[in-house]
This record gives structure tokens, sequence and C-alpha cells, in this order.
């Protein structure tokens, strides 16, 4: 089965081999301490393995309810790109410099339609963890969180009334050993 996945990069190979050995970790949204509600999507699973997806990466997609809004949760595994500099990266807008330097971020944000504004914010997670999110405010009322923690590249998006501090004083990312009981 591995050799016929091999069609999908390495990249995409390096990330199943970091899950195998351990290396990463499957993270899983939460909310309290528990797993957050999973929702049926249109042409999708309601966890969805995207081998090649945003900045060339592997991501997986979680599509989750918080009361009646959609929520979904992406995670990349940076990590298996093997370089010293993002390893070393504490924020998801370093890691995004490195590897994606012509994403929209806060300074040309402007150049892209699909965004009102594009910002940095500190917001505080369910362990009291403090740390820094890229904001974009999307001109369909959608916003994207992003935020690096514990290796992980996170991309939260949902409608705006979702994400208040209360939302983000609940939320987590458990992290689970592939293959373990």
């Amino acid at each position: 089965m591995r050799a016929e996945q091999e069609q999908y990069g390495k990249v995409y190979m390096d990330t199943l081999s970091a899950f195998d050995s351990g290396d990463i970790k499957v993270g899983i949204p939460q909310l309290n301490g528990k797993n957050i509600k999973l929702r049926d999507m249109k042409d999708y699973t309601i966890v969805s393995f995207m081998t090649c997806d945003l900045y060339n990466l592997p991501w997986i997609w979680y599509h989750c309810v918080i009361g009646e809004y959609n929520l979904h949760v992406r995670v990349a595994y940076p990590s298996v790109l093997g370089s010293d500099e993002v390893d070393s990266a504490k924020s998801y807008y370093e890691v995004l410099n490195l590897i994606g330097p012509n994403a929209p971020n806060p300074d040309n944000f402007h150049e892209n339609k699909w965004y009102k504004n594009v910002y940095e914010k500190e917001i505080t997670l369910a362990d009291g963890r403090n740390i820094t999110a890229l904001i974009y405010e999307a001109t369909d009322s959608e916003m994207y969180f992003q935020i690096y923690l514990d290796g992980m590249m996170i991309m939260i998006h949902s409608k705006d009334p979702v994400f208040t501090d209360e939302f983000w004083s609940s939320f987590s990312m458990a992290q689970y050993e592939y293959g373990a009981e």
C-alpha cells in the first residue's frame, strides 16, 4: 500500500513515516478537554487527510461544529520538511515566512481581494499559554486563525461569532501517537 502512495510525493511519505515512528503525533482539536463534535461535510469525510494542500504540505482537516456554526480545523506538521530554521520558529508567521513567503500576510494582504484585513493577535488557550495568532478576515465574513503550537501549523476557520475569548480559553490540541491505544 505504501508503494502506491509514493505518487503523492516525498513530503507526504515523510509525514506518514514521522507518524509511524512517533516523531510527530496526531493533533486532535478539543474544547474543555473533550474532542470537538465532528460534522459530515458534502464531498468530505468528517476527518480528511489531504495529501498536498496549503504550502505544499499534507494537512489533516477536521470538520467540526460549534453551536450552529461549522468550524474547520486543519493541521500540518512542517518538521517533515527537515529544515532547522522551520523547526526553530516560534510562531505561525515565522513558519509562514519560511515556507510560504508570498502568502498573504499583514504587509501584503492588500494584494489579495479575498481579505479585508490580516493581522496578529495574542490569544490565550485552555492550558493558559499565550500565543500569537495570524488572523485573516475574509470578505465573506469568515475568520481564519492560524497558530503554531507544539510543532503543528493549525488553521482554524469559521464565522466571526465563534472566536470569542471563551472559545480560545477552552481550545486545545490533544496529541496522540498514531497507532497507540
